[in-house]
């Protein structure tokens, strides 16, 4: 015999993230975070497996990694039901990330997932781009990866 939870009204983003990842097959208690990064620069990879090796090797965080918006759009559809912070560079060949956001936060309705956007261009025109696409945070590059991590584990 199983058991079986109702719940009554709405969910907070944070209770939606634990119901969502109680779902991985990990001790009670413990939750993976999943952060798909979308960026056109295949060597950003490499740079976040080394800033969060500690992260990765203790199942805190996992990432995946997306070349395009279109990319990370496939990716989003085929994974709906897991809890994917989205960090995206704003600038990219084909779908930029500023179209990126306003498609998620279109599409994935009433709880969309939280996205990021990161660019070289650290002026008040981008900070307000992004602002006003639907981004939940702005970063510049080169990334702070202290100020990111800080940012990650509030998004949680």
């Amino acid at each position: 015999m199983g058991s079986c939870l109702w719940f009554s009204g709405f969910l907070s983003p944070i209770d939606s993230f634990f119901l969502k990842s109680a779902t991985n097959d990990l001790p009670f208690g413990q939750f993976i975070m999943k952060i798909l990064v979308v960026d056109d620069d295949q060597k950003l990879k490499g740079l976040f497996e080394q800033r969060f090796r500690r992260e990765i090797r203790s199942s805190e965080m996992d990432f995946v990694f997306a070349v395009s918006g279109e990319e990370a759009l496939t990716y989003l559809g085929d994974h709906e039901k897991e809890n994917i912070i989205v960090l995206s560079d704003m600038n990219m060949s084909g779908m930029s990330g500023v179209e990126l956001v306003k498609t998620i936060k279109s599409k994935y309705q009433p709880r969309p997932p939280v996205v990021m956007l990161m660019t070289a261009y650290a002026d008040s025109r981008s900070s307000e781009t992004a602002k006003t696409s639907g981004a939940d945070e702005f970063l510049t590059k080169p990334v702070d990866f202290t100020l990111l991590k800080e940012k990650l584990k509030k998004s949680r």
